[in-house]
């Protein structure tokens, strides 16, 4: 896994991959022409919590985020996303009317697309209407693990 950080907060996080070379190549990408450092025991409590999680064990995950590189809507979407509790889902058009457009329920499907702080910003928590578990830009299997490892029961 991988984790990034600026002065504002928590901005990246790449969810565990096969290789760390993977890992630092989605970073890469995403940080652009940033400075990149390995300091792992700057974000050794928040590994665990994540080692917790995929263990299979409740984890909150109420850290600092930086959400400056997003819009005012989409900063909102993250907002609303992060309110949702653990083990729990809610809707598209539920999240667009706590981002204060209740009609944008695509438009935050949209946001969470380019969520760059899954698990933070637990997008895998928000489903559709009718209760069908929607996209993810991970993929739906990886939405399907999260959901389960929380003790979501899926439709």
């Amino acid at each position: 896994m991988g984790i990034c950080a600026t002065k504002k907060g928590i901005s990246l996080l790449v969810l565990p991959r096969s290789t760390k070379e993977e890992v630092l190549e989605l970073i890469k990408s995403s940080a652009g022409e940033s400075q990149i450092e390995e300091s792992p025991q700057d974000f050794e409590n928040l590994r665990k919590n994540i080692e917790n999680y995929f263990a299979g064990k409740k984890a909150e995950f109420d850290y600092t985020i930086d959400l400056s590189r997003y819009t005012p809507f989409q900063s909102a979407v993250f907002t609303a996303t992060r309110a949702i509790p653990y083990g729990e889902t809610r809707s598209y058009r539920w999240v667009a009317k706590k981002s204060g457009n209740p009609k944008g329920y695509r438009a935050v499907g949209q946001a969470l697309k380019i969520n760059s702080i899954p698990l933070l910003v637990p997008c895998h928590r928000v489903i559709e209407q009718n209760g069908k578990i929607g996209g993810f830009s991970l993929g739906i299997k990886w939405k399907e693990r999260l959901l389960q490892l929380e003790g979501v029961l899926l439709t």
